[in-house]
């Protein structure tokens, strides 16, 4: 990351903030609460549970007796610490405690094993449930601003377009647009923006395939294709297939770098 960029700040979640807040100080009253946080992988799950930590702790020096623990990345944990949560749960009203957990809400769901065990936490008494949305544009561009704020105008609407509202991959953009524009793997939106079509034809030639193939794939005619694939060229200013298939890996990559990872954290207040 170049030396300029800064810390990313924590934007477009004050509705979230204002509820976690809410429920700590009623946790501080004795009215404790599970919060399940959902949220996409790389939408700042754990980003958001460490700004709610961080100012529990300032409040800790005004008198704040509510304890923060945090468990990341709920469908991952063993058998040992599903068995803690849905107890905890079920006793936590009476307790000076909130239990912030967060999971991923595309990979928790009616199909996966421990679907049944989220349905009964979900009715526990005093469970809140949030879900982080991605970013808005003018929140996107003050994320991007905030961890790098000498970026070029275009590169900051370039950052912003490719980040898609998703907040790590918005800091990572950022972080390497210099590098990214040097490359031609980062331009304006009117140079590189792709049709949602052409973005699925990008994704298909990145894995190799014709334009035959993928005309037999998407059930266009092979002229269509060939089409796309000019423009997608054209757009990102491309020479090369292979120059396609680098563009969509990168993407891929700054995706990855967005994983959280499961554990139990108590924050301070404990």
């Amino acid at each position: 990351m170049n030396p300029q960029n800064r810390a990313a700040p924590l934007v477009g979640r004050e509705r979230e903030l204002c509820l976690l807040e809410a429920a700590l100080r009623h946790a501080a009253a004795g009215r404790g609460s599970v919060v399940l946080i959902a949220g996409e992988a790389g939408i700042g799950k754990t980003r958001f549970c460490e700004e709610v930590g961080a100012r529990h702790a300032a409040d800790l020096a005004n008198g704040d007796r509510a304890a923060l623990w945090v468990l990341d990345d709920l469908p991952r944990v063993d058998e040992s610490t599903w068995t803690f949560v849905l107890d905890t749960s079920g006793r936590i009203a009476g307790l000076r405690l909130v239990l912030a957990v967060t999971y991923r809400d595309e990979e928790l769901v009616p199909a996966h094993p421990r679907w049944p065990d989220l349905a009964r936490l979900r009715r526990g008494p005093g469970v809140v449930e949030l879900r982080l949305p991605r970013l808005g544009p003018a929140d996107a561009a003050q994320l991007a601003r905030g961890v790098a704020p000498g970026l070029p105008e275009a590169a900051l609407h370039a950052v912003v377009e490719r980040g898609a509202g998703m907040p790590r991959l918005i800091e990572e953009l950022a972080g390497l647009a210099g590098d990214l524009l040097g490359a031609g793997l980062l331009g304006p939106p009117s140079v590189n923006g792709l049709t949602p079509r052409e973005r699925e034809v990008a994704e298909l030639v990145a894995q190799g395939l014709t334009n035959q193939a993928i005309a037999a794939r998407l059930r266009l005619g092979r002229p269509t294709v060939a089409s796309h694939v000019a423009h997608i060229l054209a757009k990102l200013d491309f020479a090369s297939r292979a120059q396609i298939a680098a563009w969509v890996a990168h993407g891929r990559g700054l995706a990855a770098a967005g994983d959280e990872h499961a554990g139990l954290r108590v924050l301070p207040g404990a």
